[in-house]
C-alpha cells in the first residue's frame, strides 16, 4: 500500500494544475495516480482518484491511446467498487445510516459521471470506429450500469422507510446512469458505421464478432432492469440490440444465444404489459380524494385559467409555440388526455360551471382556448350523463349557448386547420368542422325532453349579430332534423316558413332563415315537398315562401309544377303601382326569376313575362329601392336576349359606379353583365357604351367578394362575347389587367403550358407583377377562343378554302392553265383586301 502522505499530496497538487500543467506532467503523474488507484483499499478514495484522472488527464490523452493508458488499468475495477459502496437489502440500518447512504450514493453518481466522460472522450474518434481501439471500455460501463439500475430497482426494499431521505441522491444516480447508457449505445452504434457496403458484415474479424456478441448479451441482462424504470430507455436499448444483430450478420449466425434473446424479449414484453395494465387499473379506479374535495372549490379559478393557458399554447391557437403537424397533434392529444381526469372532477363543481359559462371575463386572445375547453367539457359530459344537471336546465342548454356565443370571438382562427389528415394527401380537419362534429355528438346524446330547449338555443343564435354563430346554429339544426324522422323535418319547415314572411329582405336574419329552410326542405322526399307547396295559401303573401322553397327543390319537376300557378299572381305584384310595397314587388320579381332559373315557363309565359319586364324597365322611377334593383337585374339576366338596347342601358343605370352606396345592386351586377356578353346573331346589336366603365368599376372594387365575383364574370364574358374590341376597354388600368390575367391563368393554366402544384407557387403568382407581353398574349389566345366559338360558319368556310387550295395544288403540280392563274390572282387580290387594316 502507498504511503499516507504521498497520496494526498499528489492528489491535492494535481487538482490545482491547469490544463497546460496537466499536459506537461502527464507522463510523470498519470502512472503514479494509476498505481495509487490499484493499491488503494478504500472505495471512496478510489472513486476520487478516478475522478482526478478522468477530469485532469484524460482530455490530454488521444482517444486512440486512452484504452491502453487509462481504461484497461482502472475501469475493470469500477463495477466491484460500486457494489461495495451500495448497501444491500439487509444493510440499511436505522436512521443513523441515512447520511452515510446519501454520501455513498453521491460517490456512485460521481463514479458514473466519470465513466460518462470516458465515453464522451471516445466519441471523438472518427468513423469508422473499431472495437480494437477501446476494448476495455464497454464492459465495465455496462456492468456498472447493471449494478446501478439493480440498486434503483430494489431501492424500496433496501431503504424501506428511509427512502424519502435518500430519494434525491438516488435520483442523481439514475439520471447519471440514464445519460451514460444513451451515450454508450450511440458510441457502439457507430462501430463499423463507416464501411460502405450493404451486404458484407460490418465486423468481420473474430475478435470484433465476439465482442459484439458479448455486448448484446450484457444488454440483454440489462433490459429487465431498465424495463421497470424507464420505458423509453428500455425501447431504445432494444432498438440498438436489433440494429446490432442486423448490422453484424456473423454475430447473429454463430455467436448469439437466440434462446436468451427470445426469453429476454418475452419477459420484457410481459413486464411492460403488466406495468401498463397496472397503470390503466389505477386510472380507471382513481377517484377524487376526500381530503382534496374541501379545497377544490377555492382552486376553480386557478385551474380554469391553467386550462386556458394550456389550450392557448397548442395548435390551432395563434399563440401556439409549435407548428401544426402530426407530432404536435400527438403532444396536444397527450396533454388533453392527461387533463381529462381533472376535468371530470371539475365539471361537478357549480363554481366551475359558472366561470366557464360566463364568457364576458375571457380575454380576446383566449377566446379560442375557451371555445375548445367548452367542446372538451361536452365530450366529458357525454361519458358522465349524471353530471348533465349542472350544465343544463329545463328551458335552455347553457353549455350549447356558451359554445355558440364563444364562436363569435374566434373568427381569426376559423380558417386555421386542426386535427390529423384523413389520408396522406388530404387537408386537416378545419376548426369549424371540429366544433360542429363535437357539438353534434353532444346533441345526439341528449334525451328527447331537451328538444324544446335545444330549438330555443338554436333559434336565438340564428338571430344573433354574429354570422359564425348563426351558421353553426343552422348546421346544428340541420343535424337535428336529419337525426329525427321525416315528420320532424317537415314540421320545422312549416314552423319556420311564416317567420320568413315577417322579416324584411334587408335583414340578415331573413337570408339566414331562408338558408335554413332551404336546407331543411331539400332533406324532404318529393312527396313531402309537393305537399308543403300545395298547402301554401294563394295570394302575394305566399310568394316569398314559394321563392325560398323553389330555390331548395332544385330541378324536381313535381315541385316546380306545384308552384307554377303562382305565375299569374306574381305578374301584377311586380308592377309599379300604388298599394304594392317595394318589398312585395321585389319578392314577386325574385319568384319569377326562380321560375326562369328552373326552366319551368312555357313559351307564352316567357312572352308575357318579357312584356311585363319591358314595362317595368321603361317605367323605372328616379329612385329605385335596392332590393327591387337587385331582383330586376337577376331576372333580366335570364331574358337579356329578349331585351332591347334601350332597356339594357336603363338597367345599367341601376348599377352604381361608385363602391360606397348602394352596394346590393353592385353584387347583383356581375352575373347580369356576364349574361349581356353572350353572343348573338344580330350584328346591329351592340353593348351599351356604359358597359366597359361599369365592368371596370366592379373589377377594381375594394370588396374582396365583389372583386372575385367580377373576375369570374369577366373571365366568362371574355370567353363567350363576340365583341372582342370591348374586352380591353373593360380592364382600364394596368393593375386591373394584371389581376385579370393572373386569375385567367389560374383558371386555364394550359394557356401558359404550366400548372401550379404547390402553395408557394400559388403565393408567388399572387404577388408576381404581370408584364405587358403576357397580357397581350393572353388577350390574343382568348380572342381566338371567342372567335372560334362565336363564328362556327367562318371556321367551316376557312377550312373548306384551305382544303380547296390543297386540291388545286396537287392537280396543277405539272401544268396550270392560263385561266386558272387569272382566277387565282383575283382570289389573291380579295385576300389582300381582307388582310388590309382599312378593311
Amino acid at each position: 500500500m502507498m504511503s499516507q502522505t504521498s497520496q494526498p499530496a499528489l492528489l491535492s497538487e494535481a487538482v490545482t494544475w491547469n490544463a497546460d500543467e496537466c499536459r506537461g506532467r502527464l507522463d510523470d503523474a498519470l502512472p503514479r495516480l494509476i498505481q495509487d488507484f490499484s493499491v488503494e483499499n478504500d472505495a471512496t478514495s478510489k472513486i476520487y482518484i478516478l475522478h482526478v484522472v478522468v477530469s485532469a488527464f484524460l482530455p490530454h490523452v488521444p482517444p486512440e491511446c486512452a484504452d491502453r493508458q487509462i481504461y484497461s488499468q482502472i475501469l475493470p475495477q469500477v463495477p466491484s467498487i460500486l457494489t461495495s459502496l451500495l448497501p444491500g437489502i439487509g444493510e440499511r440500518g436505522d436512521q443513523q445510516m441515512v447520511r452515510h447512504n446519501c454520501e455513498s450514493l453521491n460517490t456512485v453518481s460521481s463514479a458514473i459521471s466519470s465513466l460518462l466522460e470516458c465515453v464522451s472522450h471516445t466519441t471523438m474518434l472518427p468513423d469508422p470506429i473499431s472495437l480494437h481501439i477501446f476494448p476495455s471500455l464497454p464492459f465495465p460501463v455496462l456492468d456498472s450500469l447493471t449494478v446501478a439500475f439493480q440498486h434503483c430497482k430494489m431501492s424500496g426494499e433496501v431503504y424501506g422507510s428511509t427512502l424519502p431521505h435518500v430519494s434525491e441522491a438516488l435520483s442523481s444516480v439514475f439520471r447519471s446512469s440514464y445519460a451514460i447508457l444513451r451515450s454508450i449505445l450511440e458510441l457502439l452504434d457507430r462501430v463499423g458505421s463507416g464501411v460502405d457496403t450493404d451486404v458484407a458484415d460490418v465486423v468481420t474479424d473474430d475478435f470484433g464478432c465476439l465482442r459484439i456478441a458479448e455486448i448484446v448479451h450484457s444488454l440483454l441482462r440489462l433490459c429487465p432492469l431498465v424495463a421497470g424504470l424507464n420505458p423509453a430507455l428500455h425501447a431504445n436499448t432494444w432498438r440498438f440490440i436489433l440494429r446490432a444483430i442486423v448490422k453484424h450478420k456473423r454475430v447473429e449466425g454463430h455467436l448469439l444465444n437466440h434462446g436468451e434473446l427470445c426469453s429476454t424479449l418475452a419477459c420484457d414484453l410481459d413486464l411492460t404489459f403488466s406495468s401498463c395494465l397496472q397503470l390503466a387499473t389505477q386510472v380507471s379506479v382513481s377517484k377524487k380524494p376526500p381530503e382534496f374535495s374541501a379545497h377544490l372549490d377555492s382552486m376553480v379559478p386557478c385551474l380554469f385559467n391553467m386550462h386556458l393557458r394550456l389550450y392557448d399554447k397548442l395548435p390551432p391557437s395563434l399563440g401556439a409555440v409549435c407548428k401544426l403537424d402530426e407530432e404536435s397533434n400527438k403532444v396536444r392529444d397527450a396533454v388533453f388526455e392527461s387533463l381529462r381526469p381533472l376535468l371530470s372532477m371539475l365539471i361537478t363543481q357549480r363554481s366551475f360551471c359558472s366561470i366557464v359559462l360566463g364568457t364576458d371575463g375571457v380575454p380576446q386572445e383566449l377566446r379560442l382556448a375557451h371555445c375548445l375547453l367548452v367542446t372538451d367539457i361536452m365530450n366529458v359530459l357525454m361519458s358522465c350523463p349524471q353530471e348533465h344537471t349542472s350544465w343544463l336546465d329545463g328551458n335552455s342548454i347553457p353549455i350549447l349557448d356558451c359554445l355558440l356565443s364563444a364562436v363569435a370571438g374566434i373568427w381569426p382562427e376559423l380558417a386555421l386547420p386542426i386535427g390529423r389528415p384523413v389520408s396522406h394527401n388530404s387537408f386537416p380537419l378545419p376548426l369549424y368542422d371540429l366544433l360542429l362534429v363535437r357539438a353534434s355528438a353532444f346533441i345526439s346524446n341528449l334525451i328527447d325532453s331537451y328538444l324544446p330547449a335545444l330549438e330555443h338555443s338554436l333559434i336565438v343564435s340564428i338571430f344573433s349579430q354574429d354570422i359564425n354563430s348563426s351558421l353553426l346554429a343552422i348546421d346544428l339544426w340541420c343535424y337535428v332534423a336529419r337525426l329525427g324522422p321525416v315528420e320532424l323535418c317537415a314540421h320545422y319547415v312549416s314552423l319556420l316558413l311564416p317567420l320568413i314572411g315577417e322579416i324584411s329582405m334587408q335583414e340578415p336574419s331573413h337570408a339566414l332563415l331562408s338558408i335554413l329552410v332551404q336546407r331543411l326542405f331539400s332533406f324532404l322526399p318529393a312527396e313531402h315537398q309537393v305537399k308543403l307547396l300545395t298547402e301554401l295559401p294563394p295570394g302575394p303573401s305566399s310568394l316569398p315562401l314559394c321563392s325560398v322553397l323553389l330555390a331548395a327543390s332544385g330541378p324536381k319537376q313535381p315541385c316546380i309544377q306545384s308552384v307554377c300557378h303562382f305565375f299569374d299572381t306574381a305578374l301584377p305584384a311586380c308592377r309599379w303601382q300604388e298599394g304594392i310595397s317595394h318589398g312585395t314587388q321585389a319578392i314577386a320579381i325574385q319568384f319569377l326569376e326562380r321560375l326562369c332559373l328552373s326552366s319551368a315557363l312555357e313559351m307564352s309565359q316567357q312572352t308575357r313575362l318579357t312584356e311585363v319586364l319591358h314595362t317595368l324597365i321603361n317605367q323605372l322611377p328616379d329612385e329605385v329601392p335596392e332590393e327591387v334593383a337587385c331582383a330586376l337585374l337577376a331576372l333580366s339576366s335570364h331574358l337579356v336576349h329578349r331585351l332591347s338596347n334601350s332597356c339594357l342601358s336603363k338597367l345599367l343605370k341601376l348599377i352604381p359606379k361608385a363602391s360606397n352606396h348602394p352596394w346590393m345592386p353592385r353584387f347583383a351586377a356581375p352575373s347580369f353583365l356576364c349574361a349581356m356578353g353572350m353572343g348573338h346573331d344580330d350584328p346591329q346589336r351592340k353593348l351599351p357604351k356604359e358597359f366597359p366603365a361599369i365592368f371596370h368599376s366592379l373589377l377594381s372594387d375594394n370588396s374582396c367578394i365583389l372583386h372575385l365575383l367580377a373576375l369570374q364574370a369577366f373571365a366568362h364574358f371574355a370567353e363567350v362575347t363576340s365583341e372582342a374590341e370591348i374586352v380591353p376597354q373593360c380592364l382600364g388600368s394596368e393593375e386591373v389587367k394584371a389581376e385579370v390575367v393572373t386569375f385567367i391563368s389560374k383558371r386555364w393554366p394550359s394557356l401558359h403550358g404550366e400548372t401550379h402544384e404547390s402553395d408557394n407557387e400559388l403565393e408567388g403568382n399572387r404577388t408576381e407583377p404581370e408584364t405587358v407581353w403576357r397580357l397581350k398574349k393572353e388577350q390574343e389566345m382568348l380572342q381566338e377562343l371567342r372567335m372560334e366559338r362565336a363564328h362556327p360558319r367562318l371556321i367551316s368556310s376557312l377550312e373548306k378554302l384551305e382544303h380547296g387550295l390543297e386540291d388545286l395544288s396537287r392537280m396543277t403540280r405539272d401544268h396550270a392553265p392560263a385561266w386558272l392563274i387569272d382566277r387565282l390572282k383575283a382570289v389573291a387580290v380579295t385576300i389582300e383586301k381582307m388582310l388590309s387594316p382599312s378593311s
